[in-house]
């Protein structure tokens, strides 16, 4: 786990390198610096956070119109809470499912290598002799194959209750694959269903000016990562990271790669993590704005956060149409290669789809990994203060310090480690001890005999 921990660090770094960068060319009049390289109150640490969160729901809404939910079918969505007095939470439903159905039998040739054939030829004659002569020669080999249509069905609604208030995705993607045996290339897959079970905030936060702040007079607000109102975001992305994950993961197609002939078709993951590299995540942003010769920072305006959001909408417009266009690409390769069976489960559409949940999965993921920077900095603050890494030994060793001055020798904690004797003057049969785990030793404790 702690390999593991240290991977997830330095990967999240590495994104906050990537975000500061692309934030320093967003914010062309701001100094940008991270919060490790710049003097700052605690009280920013705060500011930063929320920030944070502001950015990580205002481009988690923008990149839910992948999944239907635009400004426009919000605010339907939203009114048809309005039309009840208790109205239940919105809800989104995935369903997804496809079919494998034999078409036919073809046949066709197939050519194969040209290889070189010398003949050798004898000649009669006086003298007598023989001709050698060399010919090219195409071997082509007849083969027989099977015609299957694939057929697989994404559609996610948006419902009350059980009352169907919206379908936001209804798409269905066809292609034919050939096999040379008369067996299915896979057979039908289960349905693919998965249920969002609250996304009334998709639908009632507004589309610019998202609003967020951390009760810092909470009592139970500990540090900016550590409260309630952190809490409540990060599960409503967790829960629509995971969503999306299923979309992504069942939703889209049976196969992992959407094909059945792998050198024929497009590698989607290879296509939607191009796309997905060029795209700026403002949730990595835990930033601050270094202001010129005042030698302290402070958090970015309202101002900022609206310029990095357009810098993530044109950086994702940009990875979309490079997606869209391999794809197409992609697809116009493969039925050139064979019209009849191209086997390719994939367009545009899905494309953009797919692309949009693996934006939505990033954008949970450095939301949290920001905010566990935040807190990974104040341990470390907290370490340099105190001088060392406490651990429970330190505890121990302070606790014996004070019980000398508080307790009579008499008195004192003393280890628990006592003989085991079938008589008091028998020899020793055992022994009775509580010991650490470290070192072995017994625990000082307080006992009565």
């Amino acid at each position: 786990m702690a390999y593991l921990h240290q991977y997830h660090t330095m990967e999240f770094n590495q994104r906050l390198q990537k975000a500061l960068e692309a934030t320093r060319v967003a914010l062309k009049d701001a100094k940008c610096v991270a919060l490790a390289d710049a003097p700052h109150a605690y009280q920013d640490k705060f500011s930063a956070a929320e920030v944070a969160a502001r950015l990580g729901l205002a481009s988690s809404l923008a990149f839910a119109e992948f999944l239907g939910i635009d400004a426009a079918t919000a605010a339907t969505l939203a009114a048809s809470a309005d039309a009840k007095k208790e109205p239940e939470k919105l809800a989104l439903q995935l369903d997804a499912g496809g079919t494998t159905t034999y078409v036919e039998a073809r046949t066709r040739d197939v050519k194969g290598p040209t290889v070189k054939v010398e003949t050798e030829r004898k000649t009669s004659g006086l003298f007598g002799g023989s001709a050698k002569k060399e010919t090219e020669t195409t071997v082509t080999t007849t083969v027989t194959e099977h015609l299957w249509k694939r057929t697989w069905r994404v559609r996610i609604r948006a419902f009350r209750g059980d009352v169907e208030v919206a379908t936001l995705v209804d798409h269905e993607l066809k292609t034919v694959e050939a096999t040379r045996t008369k067996d299915a290339p896979r057979t039908d897959a289960t349905p693919v269903t998965r249920r969002l079970a609250d996304a009334d905030w998709l639908a009632s936060l507004p589309r610019s000016g998202v609003q967020f702040s951390i009760d810092r007079a909470d009592d139970k607000t500990r540090t900016p990562r550590r409260n309630a109102d952190v809490d409540e975001v990060l599960q409503r992305l967790l829960d629509l990271s995971r969503f999306a994950n299923a979309v992504s993961r069942g939703g889209i197609g049976m196969p992992p790669d959407f094909s059945a002939r792998g050198q024929s078709t497009p590698n989607v993951a290879r296509l939607v993590n191009t796309a997905r590299g060029g795209v700026f995540q403002p949730a990595a942003c835990v930033v601050l704005d270094e202001k010129d010769g005042e030698g302290v920072a402070s958090a970015l305006t309202v101002a900022d956060e609206a310029a990095l959001l357009k810098h993530c909408a044109t950086t994702v417009a940009e990875g979309l149409a490079g997606l869209e266009q391999a794809v197409d690409a992609a697809r116009a390769t493969a039925y050139a290669k064979d019209a009849a069976a191209p086997s390719v489960l994939l367009d545009a559409a899905a494309a953009r789809l797919l692309f949009g949940c693996i934006l939505l999965e990033d954008a949970h993921r450095d939301l949290n990994g920001a905010l566990d920077h935040l807190e990974a900095q104040l341990y470390a603050q907290l370490r340099d203060a105190v001088g060392k890494e406490l651990q429970p030994a330190d505890f121990d060793a302070y606790m014996r310090v004070h019980e000398r001055r508080l307790y009579r020798p008499c008195y004192r904690p003393k280890a628990l480690s006592y003989a085991i004797r079938r008589d008091p003057r028998a020899f020793p049969d055992g022994s009775l001890s509580l010991e650490s785990l470290g070192d072995r030793a017994p625990v000082h404790a307080l006992s009565r005999r």
